[in-house]
């Protein structure tokens, strides 16, 4: 297993567990290393730009692209003002450590450490969606992007949430693929992962429980034997336990024959074993046909790959053809996204309209429309938008944006609560990192994020072997709406 990314405070180890008084102080000389290690390594890598771009050449010519979720490129212009003194004097320690240290530090090694120290300080920032990609964790993201899905089937997120007196990251279930390991097996939107394996999924802050746990007894004046044993259990627990970052990609990437999840799902009074089966599978991420006997079109987008753009004004322009009345918008479980293909869908319901507002650092806001699509593309009938608790980030801005331009009344469930931007910065050696570099704003400027898109009209999602409830309450307020018009 590998180090614990976060940061771990002092105060947030209690004296009582001896193991990790030691882990505590092995950590702080291990992150201070690979932290030096780091900027020494920023450091030389500025060195080796400024060397490759001369001094006559356009700023705007000396950056390093980026690739974002929201499909432009963002760039890094290394002409900023940073001060390089400290890296300087980091860098004099990694010199001492390479030519001094008692045991020869490889080159595989540094790359190693140098990955570790990037978990470290972006970890530090203390949020869940900035992080640190291995290079297998980026390829799994590039062949997502293909349609092709490895690992487990889900989309997952850390998720905080109050654990009695204190909060805790967990990691939670925003969606599963459809004809994926964890649909088949039987994992939910919503459901909390709390063991892989038998190994506890820890919070950013293993020790954060005991702690807290200290802290009450010390209150209480109830410290002993009890309070012993209670720290003996979190100390097995914390030993015994996986990080919550590894737990993601082991998840995304795993090849294993079959791992066990242990979850909890709202609504249970216990928690649920699941066996699941790893594998690569496609997913298919357009799908259109007729409902209502026939009256009006279905087109369901399960899943955003580079193709799923052009396969949805297909899909609309052939119900078009068939002249139905009405057309319904399933996008359940619909996350993640790229933001080029949520404004051309976007162009298919209402060209030229604000989808979205940016909002990124300083205050930086984008107005954000829909370009007007193909000649025959654009739908002009009623239609309605069918959601879930699954459907997050750029699912959640087209829904929000076809309900503030249209008036598309929206049926189902009240969606994740995602509607952050995160840039991914690819790096030289295949790994990349991951970064939250804004909010998305409904058209109104109303910020959604951590709450979700209510719904206009509630239905229950379908329970196994029955009908499916919300698409027949799509098609009744369907049929509603058609009538008015």
């Amino acid at each position: 297993m590998r180090r614990q990314r976060p940061t771990v405070r002092a105060g947030d180890c209690p004296g009582h567990i001896s193991s990790g008084d030691w882990m505590f102080k092995e950590r702080r000389l291990l992150i201070g290393f690979l932290v030096g290690l780091l900027f020494a390594v920023g450091y030389l890598a500025r060195m080796d730009l400024t060397a490759q771009h001369s001094p006559s050449r356009d700023r705007s010519t000396n950056r390093v692209g980026a690739r974002e979720t929201g499909g432009k490129v963002a760039s890094v212009d290394y002409d900023s003002a940073i001060d390089l003194r400290p890296a300087q004097t980091l860098y004099d320690v990694l010199k001492n450590v390479r030519e001094n240290y008692v045991e020869q530090i490889k080159p595989e090694d540094q790359g190693k450490m140098t990955h570790t120290a990037l978990e470290y300080m972006l970890g530090s920032l203390n949020d869940p969606n900035t992080r640190f990609l291995s290079e297998d964790v980026r390829k799994a993201l590039q062949d997502a992007q293909r349609g092709v899905f490895h690992g487990i089937g889900a989309i997952t997120a850390v998720k905080r949430i109050t654990d009695g007196d204190s909060k805790s990251e967990h990691l939670v279930i925003v969606t599963t693929i459809p004809s994926g390991p964890a649909e088949e097996a039987g994992l939910m939107p919503g459901d909390d992962i709390v063991e892989i394996d038998g190994k506890w999924v820890l919070p950013f802050d293993p020790f954060a429980k005991a702690a807290a746990i200290v802290k009450k007894a010390r209150a209480n004046g109830t410290a002993g034997q009890k309070l012993r044993k209670e720290l003996e259990t979190e100390q097995k627990r914390v030993e015994n336990g996986i990080p919550i970052y590894d737990a993601i990609d082991l998840l995304a990437t795993s090849k294993e024959a079959e791992v066990e999840l242990t979850v909890f799902r709202k609504g249970s009074d216990k928690e649920l074993k699941l066996k699941v089966s790893p594998r690569q599978f496609q997913c298919t991420s357009v799908s259109s046909s007729t409902v209502g006997d026939g009256k009006f079109g279905l087109v369901r987008v399960a899943c955003f790959t580079d193709k799923t753009a052009d396969q949805f004004q297909k899909a609309v322009v052939d119900m078009a053809d068939r002249d139905v009345d009405g057309l319904i918008l399933d996008m359940r479980g619909l996350a993640g996204g790229d933001l080029d293909t949520v404004l051309t869908m976007a162009g298919v319901f209402c060209p030229g309209k604000i989808v979205s507002i940016q909002v990124r650092s300083s205050s930086r806001r984008t107005v954000l429309r829909a370009p007007n699509p193909a000649a025959g593309v654009e739908w002009k009938k009623p239609f309605v938008v069918l959601v879930d608790q699954g459907t997050a980030r750029m699912g959640e801005v087209l829904a929000a944006g076809l309900k503030d331009n249209r008036g598309a009344k929206v049926v189902g469930a009240q969606t994740f609560g995602d509607f952050g931007f995160y840039s991914l910065y690819d790096l030289r050696d295949g790994s990349a990192v991951a970064m939250t570099t804004g909010v998305m704003l409904t058209r109104k400027s109303l910020n959604l994020n951590g709450t979700g898109l209510k719904v206009d009209v509630a239905a229950a999602p379908a329970s196994a072997g029955q009908d499916d409830n919300a698409l027949s309450v799509a098609v009744k307020t369907l049929a509603a709406e058609v009538a008015k018009s």
